[in-house]
């Protein structure tokens, strides 16, 4: 009912909601809700949102909150649903990765690091709720975050979790780019320097 009224004033809150379901529920930036093309869109959605307690802004004005079962029924395709369809599900989940994507900064940056710790919450999240198959599939933009994402850890010395990062890319990388492909061979060499 609350999706059904938002969307007659705000389509694109719809839209917003089910991008910001791939992300940690707390503090998430609000640069992952920009839209330098149309940010007035944005803004007005996330007003919208706000009104209907579908999101919670920090009072510091620089992150937002969404509640854990809303982001899980957002991101759960159901075809009876028309605010679940599992194709406007995977644009959300491609959007929230090329968001997600474009915000990583420079990790060799040490002014970039509190951006990166703060990021690092919804890239977990993101990649989580990732599969190999069905919504919130595999693409090459998650391989690539996953590969920086392994490249900062290790970096900060934190090599377990870089493993991880860098063996799902890689794994990925074959599957999607195959073997001789040059971003799998730069994955491959990415995980061999974290060993």
């Amino acid at each position: 009912v609350t999706l059904d009224r938002i969307i007659e004033t705000e389509p694109a809150a719809v839209e917003l909601l089910r991008a910001l379901a791939w992300y940690a529920p707390d503090d998430i930036p609000l640069d992952l809700c920009r839209d330098p093309a149309d940010q007035i869109t944005v803004d007005a959605a996330l007003g919208v949102l706000a009104a209907y307690n579908m999101i919670t802004p920090d009072p510091t004005g620089t992150t937002l909150s969404v509640h854990r079962l809303v982001q899980a029924v957002a991101r759960t395709p159901d075809p009876a649903d028309p605010h679940r369809d599992p194709e406007a599900i995977e644009r959300a989940h491609a959007r929230a990765a090329e968001t997600l994507h474009a915000a990583l900064p420079d990790r060799q940056d040490p002014a970039t690091w509190p951006t990166w710790r703060a990021l690092l919450p919804h890239i977990d999240a993101l990649t989580n709720h990732t599969t190999s198959s069905g919504s919130g599939s595999i693409t090459a933009t998650i391989v690539t975050i996953r590969s920086h994402t392994g490249l900062f850890l290790a970096d900060q010395g934190l090599h377990d979790s870089a493993l991880h990062h860098l063996q799902q890319a890689l794994t990925a990388a074959e599957r999607i780019l195959g073997d001789e492909h040059p971003d799998t061979l730069t994955s491959r060499n990415n995980l061999a320097t974290a060993y």
